[in-house]
């Protein structure tokens, strides 16, 4: 029997021949346990709603931190050929329940596909230099890095007080020393002083972004400690 390799590839258990051990084998029997090895391939479970609303809370936080270190989400949308379009936007804010609001003043681009095909997906990633300098340090991330939110956005309405106020928190929790000074300032009215309309979005998957091994190295030790 041939030695073989076991590991974990984004959730997906993968069984590998060390070819160097087994060159006593001819290449059908090589083959033969190959396809053997397929069969038992586990694939990952895919998330569902119910999975989205359990982890509401560790996404919150991710996304959150994800904000305070690159000020910015990716949307992606279609245009009405086909064609994917990237965004970048600073005005994500999750709620509860698996939603959230999107404030919509200078993305006329993504707008427009909305209202072809509203499905939208959002990621987020933690690129803190700090985070990145810990795991290069002790090989291992101890926080998920980012996460991806599949969803639907609705139509365009007009924003609430409450909700306009939100975002002027969110803008100035970056510079918690110096924000209420820089919402008096001329540049931060022009850029963020009108903002009047927001979408709707209901979140109906995700998944986490993974670092390879980093991330692999983050799963064993929470399993680990867990007890399981």
């Amino acid at each position: 029997m041939p030695h073989v390799n076991v590991r974990v590839e984004d959730g997906v258990a993968v069984i590998v021949l060390c070819r160097g051990k087994v060159n006593a084998l001819d290449e059908a029997t090589i083959d033969e346990l190959n396809d053997r090895f397929r069969e038992i391939t586990v694939r990952p479970r895919k998330e569902t709603n119910m999975n989205i609303e359990n982890k509401w809370d560790e996404i919150t936080k991710i996304v959150n931190k994800s904000f305070l270190s690159s000020h910015y989400f990716s949307v992606a949308t279609i245009t009405d050929d086909g064609t994917p379009h990237l965004t970048p936007i600073g005005s994500l804010i999750l709620g509860e329940n698996n939603r959230g609001i999107m404030f919509e003043k200078y993305s006329t681009q993504m707008g427009n596909n909305i209202k072809t095909n509203n499905n939208i997906c959002i990621m987020g990633i933690n690129a803190s230099l700090i985070t990145i300098l810990k795991a290069i340090i002790i090989k291992r991330l101890k926080y998920r890095p980012g996460v991806r939110l599949w969803g639907t956005a609705g139509e365009r309405r007009k924003a609430t007080k409450e909700e306009i106020e939100g975002f002027h928190r969110r803008i100035q929790s970056v510079l918690p020393i110096l924000g209420r000074i820089i919402r008096h300032l001329n540049g931060y009215k022009i850029l963020w002083g009108d903002m009047k309309y927001v979408r709707d979005i209901e979140f109906n998957r995700y998944e986490y972004v993974k670092f390879g091994n980093m991330t692999n190295q983050q799963m064993r030790s929470k399993i680990g400690s867990s007890g399981s």
